[in-house]
């Protein structure tokens, strides 16, 4: 009985994690392509524009500088002035609104000064023309009760069996 007789199957050696590995790459894989792609639809257009930029950016670059600088300085020194034109114009307008605001609203307060003179000498002259007016009160009349009904009264809706009137 010293010797053991092993009647299972064989042990298997577990692997060493390649199968874990390539799963692991082909999702990574799976993801920059779904990305790449979503990039591609999304800015498909400005990418090709920005890589044709990069490409003849290296050779004119020099060249376009130095001409953009000196066309951008008369330009920019020409908007200024256009600027300054369209503000003084512009501040101009304001203050002239401003004026017309105040004058509109001095308007306003003197024909509200004139309304309220008005009301009061119509109110002031119309009490002293009419006599004291006299207080009466009156008192509302009641109402007579109402009878109640002799006998029984059905709640249920049931008829109700008349009680024997009493001989007279």
């Amino acid at each position: 009985m010293a010797d053991q007789i092993d009647v299972g199957p064989p042990s298997v050696p577990l692997r060493d994690g390649k199968s874990y590995k390539g799963i692991a790459l082909f999702v990574v894989l799976l993801a920059l392509g779904a990305a790449a792609g979503f990039t591609w639809l999304r800015h498909g257009d400005r990418l090709l524009e920005v890589t044709s930029l990069a490409s003849s950016a290296g050779s004119s670059a020099a060249v376009a500088a130095t001409d953009a600088s000196l066309v951008a300085a008369s330009d920019f020194q020409s908007f200024q002035q256009q600027t300054a034109e369209a503000l003084q114009s512009v501040t101009e307008l304001l203050t002239a609104q401003q004026a017309q605001l105040k004058r509109l609203s001095d308007d306003v307060s003197g024909l509200s000064t004139k309304i309220d003179q008005m009301q009061s000498t119509l109110a002031s002259g119309t009490t002293a023309s009419l006599p004291p007016a006299r207080l009466s009160v009156t008192v509302p009349r009641r109402k007579p009760p109402t009878p109640r009904p002799a006998g029984a009264i059905s709640v249920g809706g049931a008829p109700l069996v008349a009680p024997p009137q009493p001989v007279r």
